[in-house]
């Protein structure tokens, strides 16, 4: 039985180690053996082996978002324009358009689309323009359904597991400004939710009517949002990724690795049948500090 542990003294993908193993002693030696491989390789400072493998999960397609490419091949973020309708509700509402038509215009370096989403009862129309410190946009929605449509939020998902330098799994570097103090989302005082899930209201807004379900994930810090304003920051690079609109509901941020995302929704306030609003925000790239990231949000 000692004959396994001889074949680590040579480097052996997973695939090779698991059919040694199981020649030797089937499913359950290899199953035995494996933490004692694990150590081993751990104190001569190799790699360990996850305790299960990686098994496939659901396909979907994730519509419309635009990447949004840093220089230099450092990363992107990817910009969700828009996740969700919120028409005065949390868990029901009209989808955005799936089959989204991104239209290029390089001379003004400019991406948009304008189209009906698939159920024909909301109309959204989006441009992202590049600027010099990263990206500006504008979103307009249009209800044509025959409903009136209170306290109208787009959920604007900025997603950064694709970013590398601003992916931050404990919130420890994610800014938000409350009672006129910068203070991270780690740590925050919270009513409800799970602890990978965070909103902030901005304040002077009210709460859309939530769901039980959105009350048991969700949970908003107790200190509302100043100016809907949220960032992450990369102190190696001295850079600051911030994101807003000029008409921002509240602040969200996710850390599921497939996420990693930080949100700030805007706000087009209540939309009668035929009614249309446009609202304007920015994802940034700041030389610096929080203040100048917050000094050019605003500006922007």
């Amino acid at each position: 039985m000692n004959r396994p542990f001889l074949w680590l003294s040579s480097p052996l993908s997973r695939r090779d180690y698991l059919k040694k193993v199981v020649s030797v002693g089937g499913t359950a030696a290899a199953c035995a053996l494996m933490p004692s491989h694990r150590r081993l390789w751990g104190q001569a400072g190799s790699v360990s082996l996850p305790t299960a493998a990686v098994v496939p999960g659901r396909m979907q397609v994730r519509t419309p978002v635009l990447n949004l490419e840093f220089a230099e091949d450092l990363g992107m973020a990817q910009w969700w324009l828009p996740e969700i309708i919120l028409p005065g509700y949390t868990d029901k509402g009209p989808k955005p358009p799936q089959a989204v038509h991104w239209q290029t215009d390089e001379k003004n370096s400019t991406m948009s689309y304008a189209q009906n989403n698939e159920a024909g009862d909301a109309h959204l129309a989006v441009e992202v323009s590049k600027v010099a410190l990263g990206w500006r946009a504008s979103m307009t929605i249009t209800n044509r359904s025959p409903e009136v449509w209170p306290d109208v939020v787009c959920v604007s998902c900025l997603l950064l597991h694709a970013s590398h330098l601003f992916v931050d799994p404990e919130w420890k570097q994610t800014y938000y400004r409350t009672n006129q103090q910068y203070k991270t989302y780690h740590g925050r005082e919270r009513q409800s939710g799970q602890p990978i899930y965070q909103m902030s209201l901005v304040q002077g807004r009210r709460h859309l009517v939530r769901s039980e379900r959105h009350i048991k994930k969700w949970g908003f810090t107790v200190e509302p949002s100043d100016d809907g304003i949220i960032a992450v920051t990369n102190q190696q690079r001295q850079t600051t990724l911030v994101t807003t609109w000029d008409s921002t509901h509240h602040l969200q941020a996710n850390r599921k690795p497939t996420f990693s995302c930080i949100h700030a929704n805007p706000y087009f306030g209540t939309l009668d049948p035929g009614a249309s609003r446009t609202v304007r925000g920015c994802v940034l790239l700041v030389p610096g500090g929080l203040d100048e990231a917050w000094k050019q949000a605003r500006a922007s």
